[in-house]
């Protein structure tokens, strides 16, 4: 499996679990689209991460290398009225959060998710963090909340 494939599946796996459990927002997205016609609206996307080494090796003698991934689920309501756009938001954030890790103990990212946060060291990053914003999509003035999820991922590889 590539390591595009990999991101790619985490990416789908997190959007899926949102889509499936969180029923309060009406549009989820992986590619940005060029227009929104629905609020609430969600968009996952892989932002960064590393690669390394591991030490593990499979049953076959492969071995494989160990990602650590920051993947970023933003969900924005189109801004009218910031008191009911506040309100909308609140209770997506319980939502959101509850769902991220539901689903990485069910190991639901696309199978390939070892954990939430660096497993391969201590951090007191926390693996889910979360913040309002305010910005435009497209062409649209939003207020929304954006999480970051960190995530480790393992692959295999043919080492030579």
């Amino acid at each position: 499996m590539s390591f595009t494939t990999v991101l790619s599946d985490v990416e789908e796996g997190i959007k899926s679990a949102l889509e499936d459990q969180v029923t309060s927002v009406r549009r989820f997205y992986t590619d940005p689209p060029e227009t929104v016609n629905e609020y609430p609206a969600l968009l996952v996307w892989h932002e960064s991460g590393s690669w390394q080494r591991s030490t593990h090796a499979s049953a076959n003698g492969h071995g494989s290398v160990m990602g650590v991934h920051t993947f970023v689920a933003e969900v924005a309501v189109a801004r009218k009225d910031l008191k009911r756009d506040m309100a909308t938001l609140r209770p997506i954030t319980d939502e959101v959060v509850d769902v991220l890790w539901k689903a990485a103990n069910a190991n639901k990212f696309g199978g390939t998710v070892t954990d939430l946060g660096n497993m391969m060291r201590q951090s007191s990053t926390p693996p889910v963090r979360h913040e309002k914003l305010a910005g435009t999509w497209a062409g649209d003035n939003t207020i929304g909340i954006r999480f970051e999820i960190d995530v480790t991922v393992e692959r295999e590889v043919e080492v030579g």
